[in-house]
């Protein structure tokens, strides 16, 4: 395993996996400051807006479409559906996923079972997890806000 992937298993102390057009997607919890069910905010016309956002408090948080940035279709929203907020340079954003599956509080005997495979070419991809019997592509909520801000 090389020094980058490594490090990423390293430092990354929880683990959230999910799902976004019926694939399975696992990041980071480290910057994740809040998991939302969209149902229990009643803001759908925010969330389906030109500029999709959702309001919390003072805050207006921007949702980014992760599904039309993979060339994914978009689905109907269920009640399994969550918002996923990140915090990155003291601003907010929200990406919409079809179903949180589990959070992993990951020590070292649970890091052991991850097996981190390169994913070249694949925007916003840090790589693909092997773990319990599932490939989880490893989103770079990071990367994207990056990419967005730009």
């Amino acid at each position: 395993m090389d020094e980058v992937k490594q490090s990423l298993l390293d430092n990354c102390n929880g683990l959230l996996t999910f799902k976004i057009a019926g694939l399975d997607f696992c990041t980071d919890m480290a910057n994740i400051v809040e998991i939302i069910n969209p149902v229990e905010l009643d803001q759908e016309e925010n969330i389906n807006s030109e500029n999709p956002h959702v309001n919390l408090g003072v805050l207006k948080i921007s949702i980014i479409d992760i599904y039309s940035m993979f060339g994914f279709l978009p689905k109907e929203r269920t009640k399994d559906d969550r918002i996923i907020i990140i915090e990155t340079e003291n601003q907010f954003f929200g990406f919409v996923v079809e179903k949180i599956s589990n959070i992993y509080s990951l020590d070292k005997e649970l890091k052991s079972e991850i097996e981190f495979v390169s994913c070249t070419g694949l925007i916003h991809l840090a790589g693909i997890l092997k773990f319990r019997k599932k490939d989880l592509f490893y989103l770079d909520f990071l990367s994207v806000v990056s990419d967005r801000l730009k």
